[in-house]
């Protein structure tokens, strides 16, 4: 809800520029500031007047607050820090105009990726770092990452930038942000893996997770030991594979598969375990994933339990 004195504050500005306001406009304004409202939108048209009434202020030397706030929440808009003024740097418009068409590029590297699900697409590509030169002053900045479908809008106020009078200040800044993002899905893999007891006896497969993250499941010599894996941690699955290891040992049997089964025609998953006894008959366990549990990472093996086995997949 915008308050009384954001809303004035706009008027203002409306009456300072009368050419470039609407009478719809100051009638909108009025009617919000004398009825308050708990959510008062503006229409597209009213927006595109106001946009038109940013850019007007935000190079004046008068200063409209809180209207000029209030105009940025309603317009989304990123304030650019008024040491970039300096150099006619006032808007994001102006920034990425300056950066893409006027400055010098002196260096640019890879930042790393910003979310998992990114990280491991099979087409995402990392993020980077540039630094430019612009009227005699450096900038670094860095871009989006790219998920394999497309772009995401680039807003200032979710990337990384700075400007600097000195070019020494401005590499030392690059070089804190080269690979500072999050490692590619392959070499977050691999460098779980160095830390693995039994790196070649392990299988991890990534899956996509809501809120723009990812799980993991683990098997181990092609059985599936953990899921919903939150983070790769080698001694989280190194103790996994010892937990394994351990039942078969305790139950003289040899497990020959696990497997994850979603029957067609219930809502209830289950684990299904395959295991060879030590007198050679065969057996086969249903292992019920209680609700609880759901969607949290969990071991396969910590699950056999009497309370947990079925007779039957439901």
């Amino acid at each position: 809800m915008y308050k009384k004195k954001d809303l004035m504050s706009i008027l203002d500005i409306v009456n300072d520029y009368p050419k470039a306001a609407t009478l719809q406009l100051r009638d909108s304004l009025k009617d919000m500031i004398e009825h308050p409202r708990k959510n008062p939108k503006f229409s597209k048209s009213e927006k595109d007047v106001l946009r038109l009434l940013y850019y007007k202020i935000i190079y004046s030397d008068k200063k409209y607050e809180p209207g000029q706030t209030a105009l940025e929440q309603i317009l989304q808009i990123s304030r650019i820090e008024d040491k970039y003024h300096e150099i006619g740097i006032y808007t994001e418009e102006d920034f990425w105009e300056a950066v893409f068409e006027s400055a010098e590029a002196v260096k640019d590297g890879i930042y790393g990726f910003r979310m998992n699900n990114t990280a491991f697409s099979r087409d995402g590509e990392p993020a980077r770092v540039f630094l430019v030169k612009y009227k005699d002053k450096y900038i670094v900045y860095t871009s989006e990452e790219y998920d394999g479908d497309f772009y995401s809008g680039e807003h200032l106020s979710d990337l990384e930038h700075d400007l600097f009078d000195d070019y020494n200040e401005a590499e030392k800044y690059f070089q804190s942000l080269e690979n500072a993002g999050l490692l590619s899905g392959r070499d977050q893999i691999k460098s779980c893996k160095a830390g693995l007891n039994e790196p070649d006896a392990i299988y991890i497969k990534s899956f996509p997770d809501i809120y723009c993250d990812v799980y993991f499941r683990v098997y181990y010599c092609r059985k599936l030991i953990m899921d919903h894996v939150g983070s790769l941690d080698p001694q989280k699955i190194n103790q996994a594979v010892a937990d394994y290891k351990k039942f078969c040992e305790d139950n003289h049997v040899s497990i020959t598969d696990i497997y994850k089964k979603h029957p067609w025609n219930s809502n209830q998953r289950y684990y299904v375990v395959e295991m060879c006894e030590n007198g050679g008959s065969r057996k086969t366990i249903y292992i019920h994933i209680p609700s609880a549990l759901q969607r949290r990472q969990r071991n396969v093996i910590d699950l056999i339990k009497p309370n947990n086995i079925v007779q039957k997949m439901r």
